[in-house]
């Protein structure tokens, strides 16, 4: 058995088995068939975790999620998660995340989790072993990429920080590539390629393609830019969509008579409850959660004809590139589905008031089949402007 099957199938069974105070070294290498003498240095190698690190891990990660999620004492948690002390569990918690248990279940109880909180980090660690081409880059490298282009790289970077995802550098000669990499809990890596070199964009994809089934490339360059590359290294991208953000001034608006849109509110969750089996069931609860609402950073618009709701948009803000932005706006039907011109006034009337929250629209959802299905348009047809594509393959 290759090394690599080793480490995979004693990380399966620490994830597995972490939560038990009992758990060892010798019984995590013995049960992936290896011997004890030189696991450790395999297992730091693959990872970036020595073994015990990797269980501390799994159990303080697994205990963040329940400190978010249940109503438990830090005692219970502490136990269930393998630590055998209270004061331990404080401890270890406390040089993770930067805080004690109780500070992040106040901090983070009415936040929805991301796919960071919950993925591991070792997995690029593995996939950056098996490729030692590939240099790792500290997060200080989006810096030089915001500076670079923001309008581009602003949007990446708060997709990329969502996933806790990390940067690594492929040269060849002269020419560069980045690529962002993140545990998409698939057990499948995939492989995001950031550059504007058509070639070296090309060889990646081609490179990457077979054992990374979701490989993309985000880039500025077009589909004309690209199609010779493409062509010569024998790929084809299955979709190609647009990134836009949102440029000019302001956008008009003029909704029909009888129709209003407003922020949605603790007040609301009356009206929203007659409504709640015409919603998804995730997205009906998180709209009747009174908790929801203390969340600067989750917006939630209420489209309203003469005084029922009809339609919910929604839609988040975030900063993690120190300037705030919003992604999408998502429609969701309440009643009979309205005419286009709602959509899009509506739709123009929530960009004019994310821009008046000081935040900076983009879109990565009104496009496609989406687009035809809720409204007929595009975001570039209300006035964003492209600045960049991803290709999927």
């Amino acid at each position: 058995m290759e090394n690599t099957e080793i480490i995979n199938k004693a990380i399966d069974y620490a994830k597995y088995h972490c939560c038990s105070p009992d758990i060892s070294v010798g019984e995590i290498a013995g049960n992936a068939g290896f011997s004890l003498d030189y696991f450790g240095s395999i297992f730091l190698a693959h990872t970036g975790f020595t073994v015990s690190g990797y269980v501390n891990y799994q159990r303080l990660k697994k205990a963040a999620i329940r400190l978010r999620r249940s109503n438990d004492s830090i005692l219970e948690i502490a136990l269930n998660s393998g630590f055998e002390s209270h004061e331990g569990f404080i401890k270890a918690f406390k040089k993770r995340y930067g805080m004690t248990p109780s500070d992040y279940r106040n901090e983070n109880k009415s936040k929805a989790l991301t796919l960071a909180d919950i993925s591991d980090v070792s997995v690029v660690s593995r996939f950056l072993h098996e490729n030692p081409d590939l240099k790792p880059l500290p997060d200080s490298a989006w810096d030089d990429l915001l500076e670079c282009d923001f309008k581009l790289y602003a949007y990446l970077f708060e997709i990329a920080a969502a996933q806790d995802a990390r940067l690594a550098e492929f040269s060849d000669g002269g020419n560069k590539a980045i690529l962002y990499l993140f545990d998409d809990l698939s057990g499948m890596l995939p492989v995001n390629i950031i550059s504007d070199a058509p070639d070296i964009a090309a060889k990646l994809i081609k490179r990457f393609a077979e054992s990374c089934p979701s490989a993309s490339l985000t880039t500025a360059l077009s589909p004309d830019q690209l199609k010779n590359a493409f062509e010569s290294a024998g790929i084809m991208p299955k979709t190609v969509y647009a990134i836009s953000r949102f440029c000019g001034e302001k956008p008009k608006f003029s909704l029909p008579d009888g129709i209003t849109v407003k922020r949605l509110c603790q007040a609301d969750i009356p009206e929203i409850e007659k409504v709640r089996d015409r919603l998804p069931v995730g997205y009906a609860h998180h709209l009747t959660n009174p908790l929801d609402y203390a969340d600067p950073y989750v917006l939630e618009y209420g489209v309203f004809k003469n005084g029922g709701l009809i339609m919910t948009a929604g839609c988040g803000l975030s900063d993690y590139s120190g300037v705030l932005i919003n992604d999408s706006i998502l429609f969701y039907l309440t009643a009979e589905k309205p005419d286009n011109n709602v959509f899009r006034q509506v739709f123009a009337a929530i960009v004019a008031d994310i821009i008046d929250l000081g935040a900076v629209p983009y879109d990565d959802i009104q496009h496609g089949s989406y687009a035809e299905e809720n409204g007929g348009f595009t975001s570039q047809d209300a006035g964003f402007e492209t600045v960049g594509y991803v290709y999927k393959f």
